[in-house]
Order: structure tokens, then C-alpha cells, then sequence
């Protein structure tokens, strides 16, 4: 029978890691001579949780380790940390984004040969290579973005969640107490978070 983990988080980077295992509690080394695995616990919560860190970064990567987990425990959840996105310009430092779709515009790219030209003088000259994208798109379950918007909008657990926001902008501005330069080159400050739904352009 396969070990049971509530969830399993896959995390790319090193600083990641360091930053989640700050989080969690350790409670045991499951680690193989190809990968970094803990497996830990959140306090007072009735959690396991598998923490598992890719060797290089990548969806490719990611989909490996990923295989390895699945084939080896039964997990509840998978969570994948740190896609890089575009996101749009009213997304402050410190905000908390959920997506409702990531967008991977690297999946199907293709890439064609270099071609040329005709100039104004009649000179042929290389545009180079041409990147065609064919994004696939990755939808969350409707059923974890009602949960977590019951968590905002649900009276009854409104002030549990304005107390939890509060209490990571006081976190933030704990670390980083003054101004700094933020988009297009203003000045800023840490405000609480907003938590923010859209799509992720990976």
C-alpha cells in the first residue's frame, strides 16, 4: 500500500525551498539518490505534506518529478510552486495570486529556419529565426476557486480572513519597512494584500 500525503508541493528553486521548509514543520527525510524529498507538517493542523525539489528548473522538470511522486504515494493534491507569469499592472508587491487558468504559450511552440527579404534596394536580408506559438491551457477545478472564495466572502469566516490579511501586510512591512522602487519606476510601500483571480501566462 502506498504512503498517504494530503498534498504533495513540487518547488523549482533552492530559495524556494529554504522558504517553504521555513514554513513547514520537518518531520522525516524521504530522499533518494536522485531527489530531495521531506516529508512535513504544518503546526496544529492535521496535514501531511510531501516537499519535493526539482534538480533543475522546467515544466519538464516538474513533470518528472512529478511521475516519480504519483508513482510511488497516493497524494490528495499536487501544487507546483513557483510559475513565473505575466501578470497585469494593478498587482501590487506582496498580493496573493490565484489563477482560474495558466496559459503554457511554450508547449506547442515551434520554431521555423530563418528567411529572407527583399529590401527597398532590392538587398535580401535574414529576419532571423520565427517562434509560432500554440498555447495549452490548464484549468483549476471550479470547486478550489469556490473554496477559497468562501473564505473571503463567507460572513461568517470574513473576519478570520481580514485578520489573516492584516497580519502578512504587518509580516511584509516587518521586512521591508520603507519605500522602494515598484512598477514603472515609482515609489512604493507594502499595503495588506489584495488576493487577486486571473489567468497566468507561463
Amino acid at each position: 500500500m502506498k504512503k498517504r500525503f494530503d498534498v504533495a508541493v513540487v518547488v523549482p528553486l533552492d530559495e524556494e525551498f529554504e522558504t517553504a521548509l521555513s514554513h513547514f514543520r520537518f518531520v522525516a527525510d524521504l530522499s533518494t539518490p536522485q531527489r530531495v524529498r521531506f516529508e512535513m507538517a504544518v503546526p496544529e493542523v492535521e496535514l501531511s505534506i510531501l516537499l519535493v525539489k526539482q534538480n533543475v528548473m522546467g515544466r519538464t522538470e516538474c513533470s518528472i518529478a512529478t511521475m516519480d511522486i504519483v508513482d510511488e504515494f497516493d497524494v490528495g493534491m499536487l501544487v507546483c510552486l513557483g510559475i513565473a507569469g505575466g501578470l497585469s499592472s494593478d498587482v501590487s508587491i506582496g498580493d496573493i495570486c490565484r489563477t482560474g487558468e495558466i496559459v503554457d504559450l511554450l508547449d506547442n511552440a515551434k520554431v521555423t529556419n530563418a528567411t529572407t527579404k527583399k529590401g527597398a534596394k532590392g538587398q535580401r536580408s535574414a529576419t532571423g529565426q520565427q517562434i509560432a506559438f500554440s498555447p495549452t491551457h490548464y484549468a483549476t477545478p471550479v470547486e478550489l476557486s469556490v473554496a477559497l472564495d468562501l473564505d473571503r466572502l463567507l460572513p461568517e469566516r470574513r473576519e478570520s480572513y481580514d485578520v489573516w490579511i492584516k497580519s502578512r501586510g504587518d509580516y511584509a512591512r516587518s521586512h521591508l519597512s520603507g519605500e522602494f522602487i515598484g512598477k514603472d519606476g515609482k515609489r512604493e510601500s507594502v499595503g495588506n494584500p489584495v488576493v487577486r483571480h486571473g489567468s497566468i501566462a507561463c
